[in-house]
């Protein structure tokens, strides 16, 4: 089996509305709303981890920079409207202990960066940076996830079909924008073998976590981002009979707003188990993608949007 250096304890670092230690504003001024930014979270397996050297940059109808994020909890106020916030600076984790000091931690950041969000009156904006750790050691099995995984890359829209059932989403031909789907957990089923012999783990995650970089994109940013948010997603790795040969198939996302992939991602090299099913892994794709209403088929020919999305993704043990 391949080995790797890298073991893995996955996480979330939350630059959110909700928690921290100082909670919403008490009161709002006019014509403003806030958006807050824990920096102390803490792991499923009690571990506590802060970030530290970051700058926070935001560009909207009021533009700042945040550089002292000493406190736990930072809030800021801001007009209405929309906003970039990208996170710079010499930023790293740390592990907090207490009486001890801090530990720095190897992370991977998989959230697009900057992240656009809205300043509604006197309403409290979630952002989220999501964060994975890597801790050092030895495995089989390429990476190892305890807890939670992801699918990021890069989604372009190239194609339009226009039906009776209108949709917005054929505003994004010719839009390309990174993204990340984060998830906590995942429901993994072994699938009876196929006519060819190929055998299929099928994947279900927990709720996903969508995010999307770049400019701002109303029907992929607010139908995509906030219409997946909070359901599941489903799909399968594919690995051919006595072969290492493991492909991505197909991807659905569950919502009002279908989300699909495949059918089927060239293959790359992944590890299978004794069986011939592939395991919890990382893998790789390049395949096709659609974005319109749920059942749209060449009968109804209801609009959608078609193109091209490549990545890479993290599948960790239930």
């Amino acid at each position: 089996m391949k080995k790797s250096s890298l073991g893995t304890l996955a996480f979330a670092l939350l630059v959110a509305a909700c928690g921290g230690s100082s909670g919403p504003p008490s009161e709002y001024e006019p014509g403003k709303g806030a958006m807050q930014l824990p920096l102390l979270t803490s792991s499923s397996e009690g571990k506590t981890y802060r970030l530290v050297g970051a700058t926070f940059e935001l560009t909207g109808p009021q533009n700042a920079t945040i550089t002292d994020i000493s406190e736990e909890t930072l809030s800021i106020q801001l007009p209405t409207g929309l906003y970039y916030i990208e996170l710079k600076g010499d930023y790293h984790l740390e592990e907090v202990t207490a009486g001890e000091p801090g530990k720095r931690i190897e992370a991977l950041m998989i959230s697009p960066n900057p992240l656009q969000f809205t300043i509604a009156e006197k309403e409290t904006t979630t952002v989220q940076f999501i964060f994975k750790i890597v801790l050092p050691g030895t495995v089989d099995v390429g990476i190892r996830v305890d807890k939670g995984g992801w699918i990021t890359g890069q989604v372009e829209f190239t194609k339009v079909y226009q039906g009776g059932r209108p949709c917005s989403c054929v505003y994004m031909e010719g839009q390309s924008r990174p993204f990340a789907f984060s998830f906590e957990s995942v429901t993994l089923t072994r699938l009876a073998p196929g006519p060819d012999g190929t055998l299929n783990l099928e994947v279900t995650t927990g709720p996903l976590t969508p995010q999307f970089g770049g400019d701002y994109l109303e029907p992929l940013h607010y139908n995509v981002g906030i219409g997946l948010s909070g359901h599941t997603m489903t799909f399968k790795l594919s690995a051919q009979p006595d072969s290492n040969s493991v492909s991505l198939a197909g991807l659905l996302a569950n919502s009002n707003f279908g989300f699909r992939a495949g059918p089927v991602s060239p293959a790359f090299t992944g590890t299978v188990d004794s069986q011939g099913y592939p395991t919890p892994q990382a893998f790789q794709f390049d395949t096709t993608v659609e974005l319109g209403a749920l059942g749209w088929t060449p009968s109804s020919y209801s609009s959608k949007v078609e193109g091209r999305m490549v990545g890479t993704g993290f599948i960790p043990k239930p």
